[in-house]
């Protein structure tokens, strides 16, 4: 039962974040890094908020616990926005891949810093479906096409990297934080509220104020919908490591998100799946069907 609530909390961060991405590509390019992630994480406090008012339960809560949480939200606000700069600077076929190589190094330091017990064939499942992340993330036909230059291969590449180490120790940390409190619906309230402030400090900090002008507020449907999904896939990444001791399950599935993002893209947009994307998409499932399957 504990595989299954794990894979099911994968499952919900990764459509979450995948769909979420989907509406991003429609901002960002339009409103930047800064303004999107402003909103997005905004209206996502929504969905957060009223599942905290229907579960709320009577409040016991430290004050180093919610100082610590503030900590995790800003490490997660400064690696949500070396993504998007690095989306802005470099390319999504190179970005991608890289950024998704954190659930990798999160599946490792939970294995051997908190000593997670992770059997041959779990690990077996996980690399199949990290070889599916990789293959949906990168796009091999541009490389080949020469339709990337070698100077796109360094253009958001330090950002990336910086990325990729916030996340791959903040997943773990994030799951050894939230399994020993009682609180854990509270302290996703508590970073989604405080990612937000930290941005709109930042965005005055850099005068670049969070407003929509009047030629922008076609945009506001796809930013709520971009927190919408967003706060879902929180709560349910949370609710696994909360609910669960299989960090490793939870991580790694829900890093998978470029497969429904994939998905959407090619039902509302046309787009066409590589055949490396297509293993990928093929590698995951897969994967999956056999860690629920075989990896009691």
């Amino acid at each position: 039962m504990e595989l299954i609530t794990s894979i099911l909390a994968g499952l919900g961060s990764m459509f979450g974040w995948g769909i979420s991405d989907f509406f991003a590509k429609k901002t960002i390019d339009r409103i930047g890094d800064i303004k999107t992630l402003f909103w997005a994480q905004t209206f996502g406090i929504i969905p957060i908020f009223i599942y905290f008012l229907i579960n709320y339960q009577h409040i016991q809560i430290d004050i180093s616990i919610i100082f610590i949480t503030i900590l995790f939200a800003i490490a997660d606000a400064i690696g949500y926005l070396l993504f998007y700069k690095a989306l802005e600077k470099g390319k999504v076929s190179i970005i991608g891949p890289i950024l998704a190589s954190f659930a990798a190094f999160s599946v490792l330091l939970s294995a051997f810093i908190f000593k997670e017990q992770i059997s041959t064939i779990r690990w077996l499942m996980l690399g199949l479906v990290f070889l599916g992340i990789i293959l949906t993330s990168i796009d091999i036909e541009a490389l080949k096409d020469g339709k990337i230059h070698k100077k796109d291969l360094i253009k958001g590449l330090p950002e990336t990297l910086v990325a990729v180490v916030i996340f791959s120790i903040w997943y773990p940390l994030w799951d050894n934080f939230v399994s020993k409190t009682n609180n854990w619906i509270l302290l996703v309230l508590i970073i989604r509220v405080f990612i937000s402030i930290f941005v709109f400090i930042l965005s005055f900090a850099m005068n670049n104020k969070p407003v929509i002008k009047k030629d922008e507020n076609d945009l506001w449907k796809f930013l709520a919908l971009i927190g919408l999904f967003d706060g879902i896939a929180y709560l349910t990444l949370t609710w696994g490591y909360e609910a669960t001791t299989l960090t490793s399950v939870v991580t790694m599935i829900s890093a998978a998100y470029s497969l429904p993002t994939l998905v959407l893209a090619r039902i509302f947009l046309g787009e066409k799946l590589n055949k490396n994307q297509l293993f990928g998409v093929i590698s995951i499932i897969v994967g999956l069907v056999l860690l629920s399957g075989l990896g009691h």
